[in-house]
């Protein structure tokens, strides 16, 4: 839009605009665009007169939901075919448009080869790209947080900060964190096999409440009365109380480690209540399941291989186990090199090209030292296409030839059972879609 309406709360002595139902009092003011301003001052239009000006100025049809839809599909459909992957833009409607009409557009999208296309009618989501001329100002809020019970479960999390160990103990209430406790690993023995327990509440009329610790069952149960006091550092205690704190009292889990994040000189211990907290535990990248590169050829996509190449070369660069396409120019800016991501990647690990061979040998190595140890948990690992062949070809004993025939599926999970390291079971969840592919 090329103005708005926005209103502030008056201060001493300022001019009246409005009154509300509260009695607060207010001023409104426009605000421009910027160009749009510039065109008012060269002008000489006013406030007064902008409604009028409006259709006059050389920006009247430009704004989001006056822009000729037609135009803007054959516009992304000329810029797609320039593009590997897929691009989107969204099409903005009024909120009348009609519903043959919203067809035609995705059906267009279709004809002229968008591999994406994203429509926004005014209006169809409450708080996007609405007006703010009803807005007030934000005023500070008071959240009661729930009434702790006498028990909760908790995870029992062990990681590790600068070579030290450590162990923080989260206690969840509806599967949120609600409360943490933590300390150096040493002074406190916790089996590493045990990962969950249950922190209870014991509470004193002369003295702060105590927390005990529970865990396992069998020859592993194990309680620890005052979990707080075996972490023997008044500093922790405290720390961690205010991280309970601010958890109970709902705030968002982001925010809080953004704020930690903040302090270049924490403690051991806020670094490793900020990795749990950011959930590191159960969520990694690593650059050693990236696609494989295909030197020269990135960039292209596959009908534009076939048209360089032929199509026989661009099937044997893609199946074949240790053909490699040309290298890529290491000036190339799709080069890894010249891309911040890899920044923190060693140079002798940056390859200029691959093959589906060297793509095994990064993935098989990483697989072997962070994710074959943890065969008993539940572990996704999402990749793309080319990592998982190699991946599957390790796990599966599958040769060089059985290997250039597996598909994989974009989007369908192939679900591994393992039993003391061997698969005892595999199945894709949507069978349907894998009727005619190559099942284990």
């Amino acid at each position: 839009m090329l103005y708005y309406k926005r209103r502030k709360k008056v201060q001493n002595g300022e001019e009246v605009m409005f009154v509300d139902d509260l009695g607060d009092k207010w001023q409104e003011y426009n605000v421009y665009h910027h160009k749009f301003k510039e065109w008012m001052s060269v002008n000489n239009v006013t406030d007064d007169s902008v409604d009028n000006a409006v259709q006059d100025s050389p920006y009247a049809g430009a704004t989001a939901n006056e822009i000729n839809w037609r135009n803007k599909v054959n516009m992304q459909a000329a810029a797609q075919k320039w593009v590997c992957h897929a691009i989107s833009n969204t099409t903005n409607l009024p909120s009348e448009i009609d519903v043959d009409t919203v067809k035609d557009i995705y059906m267009m999208g279709w004809e002229t080869g968008c591999k994406g296309l994203t429509i926004y009618r005014d209006g169809s989501r409450s708080g996007v790209l609405v007006s703010t001329e009803e807005k007030e100002e934000e005023t500070f809020s008071t959240r009661h947080a729930p009434k702790r019970p006498e028990t909760l479960d908790c995870d029992i999390i062990h990681t590790s900060v600068k070579g030290q160990k450590w162990v923080v103990l989260v206690g969840l209430m509806d599967g949120k964190p609600y409360e943490v406790i933590g300390g150096e690993a040493e002074m406190i023995e916790l089996p590493r096999r045990i990962k969950n327990g249950t922190l209870t509440k014991r509470t004193f009329k002369t003295t702060n409440s105590k927390y005990d610790l529970s865990m396992g069952d069998g020859d592993d149960k194990l309680n620890i009365k005052d979990v707080v006091s075996v972490f023997a550092n008044a500093n922790f205690a405290g720390y961690t109380r205010t991280i309970s704190l601010a958890l109970r009292h709902g705030v968002p889990v982001q925010y809080l480690v953004e704020q930690m994040q903040k302090d270049k000189e924490a403690d051991l211990l806020d670094q490793a209540v900020q990795k749990v907290l950011n959930d590191e535990k159960k969520f990694s990248r690593a650059w050693q399941l990236n696609e494989r590169h295909y030197g020269a050829l990135t960039g292209l996509n596959k009908d534009e291989m076939k048209i360089k190449l032929g199509e026989e070369k661009v099937h044997q660069f893609r199946r074949s186990w240790d053909l490699r396409p040309d290298p890529l120019d290491k000036k190339n800016p799709y080069h890894p090199l010249n891309i911040e991501t890899y920044k923190e990647i060693p140079l002798e690990k940056i390859p200029d090209t691959e093959s589906l061979k060297d793509t095994y040998e990064r993935v098989i190595k990483f697989y072997s030292n962070e994710i074959e140890q943890k065969s008993s948990e539940n572990i996704l690992i999402s990749a793309h296409g080319n990592s998982i062949r190699a991946l599957c070809k390790y796990l599966f004993n599958l040769n060089n030839n059985e290997i250039s025939k597996l598909e994989i599926p974009t989007g369908n999970p192939l679900l591994i059972e393992l039993e003391n390291s061997k698969i005892s079971n595999c199945k894709y969840l949507d069978q349907e879609r894998a009727k005619d592919l190559l099942v284990f």
